[in-house]
């Protein structure tokens, strides 16, 4: 379905079905889409500045270079889309389901995500400067490259990955660290194991170093996650 793209702005389309509309470069600044089935649709390039998409569902969209700064997102439905290199900067994105969305390059600066699933998640390159994350799932998220830099990660577990262990807060171990961390099984490692983390850039003689010089602390954290409720089971 192709849509005139410049009727759009500041519309009224709560509710509506507009399963994979051809919505590329349309101008729906301020436009009201909660609720609305997105799913499937092709936004790239679309301008949703300061959009209402609270619950909507966009499951498998593409959003490729969309305009979504400052847009309401709560509780939509992002399972496996498609956010490479989209401004999402101060969205509101609490609650909502990103589950192996693609947020490659996309920028998340001042982002509201707390509580929201990033599970399997790619966020190489992405701008995470500020945002809250707190209480996110990011178990097996790729956070490779990724800046974090005054990032809120409480309850994520990779707060207190950052917290103890500054010396190897590089992106390739927060990303191995949220395979591990979030299930709470550091007391369950061994050198062996460490061995077989998916560490990249960094060669198992030094990731063995860490574990020997850290282990103790990551056994704490086992027990912290336990007992704070942190740890995430599948």
């Amino acid at each position: 379905m192709k849509l005139n793209a410049e009727k759009l702005r500041d519309g009224y389309f709560s509710g509506a079905d507009l399963r994979s509309a051809d919505l590329q470069y349309a101008d729906l600044h301020g436009a009201d889409l909660s609720g609305v089935n997105l799913r499937n649709a092709d936004l790239r390039s679309a301008d949703l500045c300061s959009a209402d998409l609270h619950g909507a569902n966009l499951h498998g969209a593409n959003l490729q270079y969309a305009d979504l700064h400052g847009a309401d997102l709560h509780g939509a439905n992002l399972h496996g889309v498609d956010l490479r290199s989209a401004d999402l900067c101060s969205a509101d994105l609490h609650g909502a389901n990103l589950h192996g969305a693609n947020l490659c390059s996309a920028d998340l600066c001042s982002a509201d995500l707390h509580g929201a699933n990033l599970h399997g998640a790619d966020l190489q390159y992405a701008d995470l400067h500020g945002a809250d994350l707190s209480g996110v799932n990011l178990r097996n998220a790729d956070l490779r490259n990724a800046d974090l830099r005054g990032a809120d990660l409480k309850c994520t577990g990779v707060h207190y990955f950052f917290d103890k262990f500054d010396t190897v807060a590089t992106p390739e171990y927060v990303r191995a660290g949220c395979k591990m961390m979030l299930n709470g099984e550091f007391d369950q490692l061994d050198e062996e194991k460490v061995k077989e983390m998916d560490i990249e850039q960094f060669s198992k003689e030094d990731a063995v170093a860490w574990w020997n010089k850290n282990k103790d602390h990551l056994k704490e954290l086992s027990t912290k996650a336990r007992e704070e409720g942190w740890a995430t089971k599948e």
